[in-house]
């Protein structure tokens, strides 16, 4: 030991001497949970034109590179992968969103990446052991685990052989992932040598999460695991479930509770707006004639900007937004359908409400899979990002309906009046009624005037509303 740490030093003497014990005691999936941060040891190019099929290895070496940073959720039990974030900054939001997801269901995150398998692991652990980084001593991390119930116990910084288990993860995704791609950084200048990573960089920042999806769901959770005794964790977990059973999942509601980025709004007759949307309910209506404008705690989740959660009469409440559209869809996405109605239409502008769904039709449609990856590799956005983003997210033109405006589309009946002539040519030539003055229709005399089947009489106006 003293010649070791003398030639390497104390850290390394320490690491070959720890004796090796038997390991954490857990029998039942989700008893105890690791959650920790790696830099992802390969140079990746940063831009994001999507031209990754056409670029020289020439082009490749002028483009900026970045080395992007892992946050992932593992079971102990299990040694399934419950969730990982792709970031490109170390901080609480990403250790929220990445703990959020070991919440949630994530089978359509596998089937976006084009996985074989199914992604079945999700539930409330009872223990988290995170190490003592910033990211996981945040106040607002250690408030979204007490939210759900979460045993909270760090390990002390820099002793990574007490979080073993996730490091190995690391360790595997590195020997077995990366050493597939050119420009990788190496774990140490010794083994990195004279070896140019960042001008060797191959792959784009944006395909990771894919890569990382598909090497996760289909090949780590499918292959035998010695500390299972060569089991694989898939099918650990199906039996261990079905043995012990898992607590059941917060509902989205609840996650956003628990888990959605805090903002502070005004709530005045219009509801509160955020990003762009008014959100208003019973509920609120009835606070704001109690209380009138005030400011209120609110729970905003990126992924989902369709409700949000406001804080009054001492609990959490959902919140709707007025335009049903939104529901279900992501924050990217709407900027994106802000930017292409912006484009089209000029400030001051009236914009019929089928204009408006048909954009949001056609561009959830293109983003489909974009939002299921986004759910694990964009950075979840700060609350100063999101008031910096709420400029440009005010349309600057009013969205009517067609009633409203007194236009309809072709074919389109509702409001439209028909007159005695319309109905039977034979009867007397009378003027078209205009929808917007129209009144009620006459009531006919309990005798008509003459026989209903010859074609004459007094006939009512009939309006179809």
């Amino acid at each position: 030991f003293e010649v070791l740490a003398c030639r390497e030093g104390l850290s390394a003497a320490k690491a070959a001497f720890t004796l090796v014990g038997p390991g954490l005691d857990v029998t039942r999936p989700l008893q105890h949970v690791q959650i920790d941060e790696w830099t992802i040891q390969l140079h990746t190019i940063a831009s994001k034109l999507g031209l990754d099929d056409i670029l020289t290895e020439n082009d490749r070496k002028r483009l900026s590179t970045e080395r992007l940073k892992l946050c992932l959720v593992l079971d102990v039990a299990t040694r399934c992968v419950l969730g990982f974030r792709i970031s490109s900054r170390s901080d609480h939001q990403t250790a929220i969103a990445t703990m959020a997801m070991a919440f949630t269901n994530k089978n359509a995150i596998a089937l976006s990446a084009g996985c074989q398998s199914d992604w079945p692991m999700q539930g409330p652990p009872s223990l988290v052991s995170p190490d003592a980084g910033g990211m996981f001593i945040h106040e607002n991390f250690l408030n979204a685990l007490a939210a759900s119930y979460v045993v909270y116990e760090n390990a002390p910084a820099g002793l990574s052989h007490l979080r073993g288990h996730v490091e190995r993860v690391f360790g595997m995704l590195n020997t077995g992932l990366t050493s597939f791609f050119t420009g990788r950084s190496f774990s140490n200048i010794v083994e990195k040598g004279d070896y140019k990573a960042n001008e060797r960089a191959s792959i784009f920042s944006a395909q990771l999460p894919e890569i990382f999806t598909r090497y996760i769901v289909d090949i780590y959770h499918h292959t035998p695991h010695p500390g299972l005794r060569g089991e694989t964790p898939y099918n650990a977990w199906k039996r261990l479930v079905n043995e012990f059973g898992v607590r059941a999942s917060p509902t989205p509601h609840q996650r956003r509770e628990r888990f959605g980025v805090e903002l502070e709004r005004v709530v005045n007759k219009s509801g509160i707006l955020v990003a762009g949307n008014y959100y208003q309910s019973k509920e609120l209506a009835a606070h704001f004639r109690q209380v009138g404008s005030t400011v209120l705690k609110i729970r905003f989740d990126a992924s989902d900007i369709g409700h949000i959660s406001a804080r009054f009469g001492d609990r959490w409440n959902t919140i709707p937004s007025v335009r049903e559209d939104v529901r279900g869809m992501d924050l990217s996405t709407w900027k994106q359908v802000v930017a292409d109605l912006k484009a089209r239409h000029a400030a001051g502008a009236k914009v019929y409400e089928p204009i408006v769904h048909a954009a949001v039709r056609a561009i959830s449609a293109l983003s489909k899979n974009a939002m299921h990856v986004t759910a694990i590799s964009s950075d979840r956005p700060t609350k100063d990002e999101i008031d910096h983003a709420e400029a440009s997210l005010q349309l600057g033109f009013e969205i009517v309906s067609e009633r409203a405006s007194g236009k309809k589309p072709a074919g389109d009946i509702l409001g439209t009046v028909f007159t005695a002539e319309q109905h039977n040519p034979a009867c007397a030539t009378a003027p078209v009624t205009d929808p917007v003055e129209s009144t009620l229709p006459s009531v006919p005399s309990a005798e008509p005037s003459a026989d209903v089947t010859s074609g004459s009489g007094d006939w009512p106006t009939l309006e179809i509303l």
